[in-house]
């Protein structure tokens, strides 16, 4: 009795396994292969279809460290015409911006269809040519994985094979040709030079952040409720920037923005980053993007100090002491981002040969306020530090006043910077943009 119960349960399972794998052949009514080649002739399509070209934009190596660029490519049959902003790049300052470059290209099958750019190409194959000083080159990428369209087909999306990188594809917008897209992408950071800080506002909140090296910074809390630093890669369009992803303020989320008088606005209008020309900031984002130094020049042989006396006794006591510990003469100092840290830079020479110690600083814009900076105690050695004892102790000493109030003589185009200790007012110096 047994036996025939376990031929009756195997049997209802072998009737239940036929009718799941009937089920499954019924989902595509065509082979892989053919299903492939479909996909194929439908991007082939696609991409041809639009003769007056498409807007690649295209991120090289897998954390988009270098930013976003624009590619213009043009298909007609087997061959792709391409120009982009780095044509001067490739080329040398004297070639035309809109210089062009025709190469062949095909749609291959691999793990889904893939736009391969085989043969070389000096615009494509920029970031992904090894040479003597980069035997990877920029990891960039000459063959993208379709993975999909939007609705209306005037967008398709893309992947790095080899940086896993996602890119889109964009219609050239009605009217533009590829030579007049490129020029209003050119147009776009001498646009962002007006500010060296930005005020990003969303949903009722106001966070500041930089716009550095085609990447976008801004400090949100944490879960931990400390502060984190998000960063993401941007490039420029014909009429301001795309993030590489979006970002979220306030609850609203946002990615393209168009360039104004004022800073960028979102497409929907619903962000805002804006022009912020308050002293503190401007310093504060500075030392964290890297966008600009402030040089704290001085000459202790020359009797030059453009300083308060009690400043000047600082100066005065690393340069004697680092004269005598290293038979070198002090001739700087600067606030600046050195490799990504916000820092404080001591340039000593002695005389055939220049020589620097840093240290990392924290240093915020005090909440509430236009023009007050607080430096945080704990410098952070990290170059020659233990070579230069009386800089470090220099450094502490400008560390320890803890709140400076900040004066900047044009808040537009700023050239000094004046500080002002926040414990004795007797104590301020001022500093160059460079």
């Amino acid at each position: 009795m047994k036996k025939i119960y376990y031929y009756l349960l195997l049997g209802a399972l072998m009737l239940a396994s036929q009718s799941c794998l009937h089920q499954e052949e019924d989902l595509f009514d065509k082979s892989p292969s053919e299903r492939m080649q479909e996909a194929i002739t439908k991007y082939g399509d696609l991409l041809k279809a639009n003769t007056a070209g498409w807007v690649l934009e295209y991120y090289p190596e897998p954390n988009q460290s270098l930013g976003g660029y624009n590619y213009i490519l043009q298909f007609d049959g087997s061959q792709v015409t391409a120009s982009s902003e780095i044509a001067q790049i490739v080329f040398g300052e004297k070639a035309p911006a809109d210089t062009t470059v025709v190469s062949l290209y095909e749609i291959i099958p691999s793990s889904g269809p893939v736009l391969t750019f085989d043969a070389y190409n000096a615009l494509i194959h920029y970031f992904s040519d090894p040479s003597e000083d980069k035997y990877q080159a920029d990891q960039g990428d000459y063959e993208l994985i379709f993975m999909g369209t939007s609705e209306d087909e005037s967008e398709i999306y893309l992947k790095g094979t080899r940086t896993g990188n996602k890119m889109t594809m964009r219609k050239l917008p009605n009217g533009e040709t590829p030579a007049s897209y490129l020029a209003k992408v050119a147009t776009i950071p001498e646009g962002l030079s007006k500010g060296l800080a930005f005020l990003i506002q969303a949903g009722g909140e106001s966070v500041s952040c930089t716009l550095s090296d085609l990447h976008l910074s801004y400090q949100t809390v944490g879960e931990d409720e400390g502060i984190v630093t998000k960063t993401v890669a941007y490039c420029y369009t014909n009429e301001g920037i795309c993030l590489y992803e979006p970002i979220t303020i306030g609850g609203v989320t946002a990615q393209r923005f168009v360039l104004g008088a004022d800073g960028l606005t979102s497409v929907a209008g619903d962000m805002k980053i804006s022009f912020d020309y308050a002293p503190n900031r401007i310093f504060t984002s500075c030392m964290m993007s890297g966008a600009r130094s402030f040089l704290w020049n001085y000459s202790v042989a020359g009797g030059m100090f453009d300083m308060s006396a009690k400043a000047a006794e600082w100066v005065k006591a690393a340069y004697n002491g680092n004269l005598q510990t290293n038979g070198e003469a002090l001739i700087m100092t600067a606030f600046t981002n050195y490799v990504g840290n916000p820092s404080i830079r001591f340039y000593s020479t002695n005389g055939s040969s220049t020589w620097s110690a840093i240290w990392g600083v924290s240093i915020i814009a005090v909440e509430g306020t236009d023009n007050q900076v607080a430096f945080e105690p704990g410098l952070a050695p990290i170059l020659n530090d233990s070579y230069y004892p009386d800089c470090l102790s220099m450094a502490e000493s400008i560390v320890a006043e803890g709140i400076y109030i900040v004066e900047i003589d044009d808040p537009v185009a700023p050239t000094v910077i004046k500080f002002t200790s926040g414990q004795d007012p007797d104590i301020w110096f001022n500093v160059y943009l460079q």
